[in-house]
């Protein structure tokens, strides 16, 4: 809904938010799960952008609202920016320092992923319980169930 007013940013930013969220579900608390989760149920690289690209934009939207993390600035790694429209990343992606990601390819992408994700996890039992016992730390108003902390 955000992303078809051409909220792109907000749109982008829950996107990966629910990244984090997927990733935390499948790996639990470790280290770089954003990339991990994204190398392996994703074919972020048929978007012609890698996991570290996308985890510098989510650290530079999520943070600061901005386009450059410290990695871009310091040439580490390319920046990425968000367009909607009119696919053209074959045309986008000309410049080692800088590329466009198109937000409906990357939502897709994801969606993808997400379904690749669930398949696996629903093949294996102890997935399965890692799955129901990490759910548990995710909030939730759903869990409230009326209750108001406030008036």
């Amino acid at each position: 809904m955000l992303s078809e007013n051409d909220f792109l940013i907000p749109a982008t930013k829950l996107l990966f938010s629910s990244i984090d969220t997927f990733a935390f579900l499948c790996f639990g608390d470790q280290k770089d799960i954003f990339k991990k989760w994204l190398d392996k149920y994703t074919t972020i690289e048929d978007l012609k952008v890698s996991s570290d690209e996308l985890w510098e934009l989510r650290n530079s939207l999520i943070h600061m609202t901005n386009y450059d993390s410290r990695k871009n600035i310091n040439g580490d790694v390319a920046r990425l920016m968000i367009y909607a429209g009119i696919d053209t990343s074959e045309y986008s992606n000309c410049n080692n320092s800088q590329k466009m990601i198109h937000y409906p390819s990357l939502y897709d992408t994801i969606h993808s992923g997400v379904k690749n994700w669930l398949k696996d996890t629903m093949k294996n039992e102890n997935e399965k319980d890692l799955f129901i016992d990490r759910y548990k730390y995710i909030a939730s108003d759903f869990r409230l169930d009326g209750l108001r902390l406030w008036k």
